[in-house]
């Protein structure tokens, strides 16, 4: 028998494969380079303005930087992504370059959202905080309505629901810590004084309506009136009023006492020298910037305003901006400062300085009702 010789063979199956992928054509190429140049113009643009505003602060270049990223980029993420979504479905259908244009026209919605609520939606969404005081300066309870900067570019419907809000609340008296008007062109102060006068005097709190010179009531300054439909202005002056048996002493500052560019300790300390034992004190300021040099003084309550709380509040880094001396931490709010108490309040209303557009985020408009009750 004759063997036949083993042959040792190998087969190999062949493993069917999916098509290779073909490089992206030039359309598509310029499409992704447009659409990764967004981020990179984005950061550009905000370093070259967050350098800029540690030279010196500027609301212009607020606005610039508002303008820029809720209108102009959102424009360019809407053009960037739209071209992307037009070469990824143009002939041949490029999965990776239909996400990524879609992710920019979905980041663009979000920058215009983001306007929308800071412009629109938070600046009108006016809160009222409580505050409650236990003394043994009083017999019964005062209820202190503490309003600031009202600033309005032009008095209409936001206005009027405060003051209606205000009225509602049934407060003892009511003080007003500056910053009354901030007319915008076409508006002007001859149009807009008398329409907020006329909104103050329907609100006759018993124990009357009180307040203080801001920085943007310099042209009403320069009228001098000594009331504003029912506000009577303090100007480093003092006033005391008898609220349910006991009697209420306020001392107003000037613009530059608040602001601690004039001597405002030893005309603090000759107001209370002149006070009696049991009246309640009430300092007023538009800045807050004075506590610094009063805290050490037997004074009942200090109010302020100015700061607007930071108007753009970021969490967990507190405000952006607050022009004022003071902790950013003390630019809204109701806290103990050395022997006296001090509520700083984020006003009614916006900054207005370079037709600064309404803008609020995290710091909704406010009131704060201070409720003065007898100890114990």
């Amino acid at each position: 028998m004759t063997e036949r010789p083993t042959v040792n063979s190998t087969q190999e199956t062949a493993v069917p494969r999916g098509e290779p992928a073909s490089a992206p054509t030039s359309d598509e190429l310029g499409a992704w380079l447009i659409l990764a140049l967004q981020p990179l113009v984005f950061l550009l643009a905000n370093a070259l303005f967050l350098e800029r505003s540690q030279r010196a602060s500027s609301f212009e270049l607020i606005r610039t930087a508002y303008t820029f990223n809720t209108v102009v980029f959102p424009a360019l993420l809407t053009i960037s992504g739209t071209y992307g979504l037009y070469r990824s479905l143009r002939g041949r259908r490029n999965g990776a370059l239909l996400r990524g244009a879609a992710a920019v026209l979905l980041a663009g919605f979000l920058c215009v959202g983001a306007r929308v609520y800071a412009g629109h939606i938070e600046p009108r969404r006016l809160v009222l905080r409580t505050v409650r005081i236990q003394t043994g300066k009083v017999d019964r309870p005062i209820r202190l309505l503490h309003i600031s900067d009202v600033q309005s570019d032009k008095v209409g419907g936001h206005e009027e629901r405060a003051f209606a809000r205000m009225r509602e609340l049934q407060p003892d008296i009511i003080i007003h810590t500056g910053d009354l008007l901030q007319p915008v062109r076409p508006a002007t102060l001859r149009t807009e004084l008398p329409k907020i006068a006329a909104l103050l005097d329907v609100l006759n709190p018993p124990g009357g309506v009180f307040g203080v010179y801001g920085d943007t009531d310099e042209w009403i300054h320069l009228l001098r009136p000594a009331i504003v439909g029912s506000l009577t202005m303090l100007e480093s002056q003092e006033t005391t009023v008898s609220l349910n048996h006991s009697r209420v002493r306020i001392f107003g500052l000037s613009l530059p006492q608040s602001r601690g560019w004039e001597n405002v300790h030893d005309a603090v300390e000759a107001w209370l020298s002149r006070s009696q034992p049991g009246d309640f004190t009430v300092l007023l300021g538009h800045s807050p910037d004075y506590i610094l040099d009063v805290e050490d003084l037997p004074i009942d309550l200090c109010l302020a305003g100015h700061t607007h709380g930071g108007q753009v509040r970021v969490p967990l880094l507190g405000p952006v901006m607050t022009l004022s001396r003071l902790p950013k931490s003390w630019a809204r709010g109701f806290r103990v400062v050395g022997t006296t108490r001090l509520n700083v309040s984020a006003g009614i209303g916006n900054e207005h300085s370079a037709e600064l557009p309404d803008l609020g985020v995290n710091c909704p408009p406010e009131m704060t009702l201070i409720e003065i009750r007898p100890a114990g």
